[in-house]
């Protein structure tokens, strides 16, 4: 079994487990975020003033170890002067499954990489 193969039958398998769809709800919206941030132009730290917090706490969001509520979203959509889109849709096959994971393709490695005076937080 090849591994793109066996990956695959994994992300099958899993598709429907709550946790697997938590985290793929939370790569998904902190992906957005990222993306937004890079069409803005805008740094961890630009982002931070803006939500009145510590440029850790973004990192702690970006790395997706954020437990996101509503009012979590909208402060971070209007930080970047936008909408948020929450809903529910009908379940489709493959919904969440991601097609491929956030932040691993060439075009999006600069997606969120710290800029010199930022430093990684980890946990």
């Amino acid at each position: 079994m090849g591994k793109k193969t066996w990956f695959k039958d994994m992300l099958e398998e899993f598709k429907d487990d709550f946790d697997f769809r938590l985290e793929s709800l939370i790569l998904g919206i902190t992906d957005d975020i990222c993306k937004e941030m890079e069409a803005q132009n805008m740094t961890k730290s630009d982002l931070a003033r803006r939500l009145e917090i510590s440029p850790a706490a973004v990192t702690k969001i970006l790395n997706g170890n954020a437990n996101f509520t509503l009012k979590s979203i909208l402060k971070i959509a209007m930080a970047l002067d936008t909408d948020p889109i929450i809903g529910l849709s009908q379940k489709q096959p493959n919904r969440n499954v991601p097609q491929k994971l956030p932040m691993t393709t060439a075009d999006d490695t600069t997606v969120c990489k710290p800029t010199p005076d930022e430093q990684l937080v980890t946990a």
